[in-house]
């Protein structure tokens, strides 16, 4: 892929894309058991098995969706697999604030790990369209944004849920989430060109060519 000029601001958008991604994963998801006893699970050792249950599931469907997600995004480009995690994902988050039940939020939880992954599609985008000779500067950089997100995260999910509640902190999490993805829309580029699928036949015929 030829170098575009603007990468360092697709690099820098994505580098904030991330760092928000994980800010806003790491405002909900630490007091998951807490939310979990506010909907009526008073048992500590329920409220447990349910948050393990929550995390572990979420997790069994993203790495069997994974593969999926990398076919697609070789047909159709990186960007949209970045957007979709944070739309996809966001939404779904958003939609947490407003359950009534363990079993509902459950649901979500596995189809929130079907959408999400904004990790691996930022740092598979940024390589695309970094030059090879800054590669180790940008995901180096691009880390460093993960790990700032998910440090300031669990602080002020911690304010916001003292504040307005369990609930809210999940809507909030949700429109920082779409928000990112508006800037993806806006402000990264990404110049994908589909690859030629090969014919039947023409791998043979072109082995023997450079044979020749």
């Amino acid at each position: 892929m030829p170098e575009r000029s603007d990468w360092r601001r697709t690099f820098w958008t994505l580098c904030v894309c991330q760092c928000v991604a994980m800010l806003a994963f790491g405002m909900a998801t630490p007091f998951l058991p807490l939310y979990i006893r506010a909907l009526g699970v008073r048992d500590t050792t329920d409220a447990a098995r349910w948050s393990g249950l929550m995390s572990s599931g979420a997790m069994l469907i993203m790495a069997a969706i994974a593969p999926v997600w990398g076919v697609i995004a070789d047909r159709y480009g990186r960007k949209p697999m970045v957007t979709r995690a944070l739309f996809g994902g966001g939404m779904v988050v958003a939609m947490m604030g407003f359950v009534h039940s363990p079993q509902q939020l459950f649901g979500l939880r596995l189809v929130q790990g079907v959408f999400s992954g904004t990790g691996s599609a930022t740092r598979t985008l940024v390589s695309r369209v970094a030059p090879a000779a800054q590669l180790g500067y940008v995901l180096g950089t691009m880390q460093t944004a993960s790990f700032v997100g998910n440090t300031a995260g669990p602080l002020i999910g911690g304010v916001i849920a003292d504040h307005v509640g369990y609930g809210p902190s999940f809507v909030v999490t949700g429109v920082l989430l779409v928000a990112t993805g508006f800037a993806v829309l806006r402000l990264v580029h990404e110049d994908f060109q589909r690859p030629a699928l090969a014919e039947p036949g023409t791998r043979g015929t072109g082995a023997a060519r450079h044979a020749a």
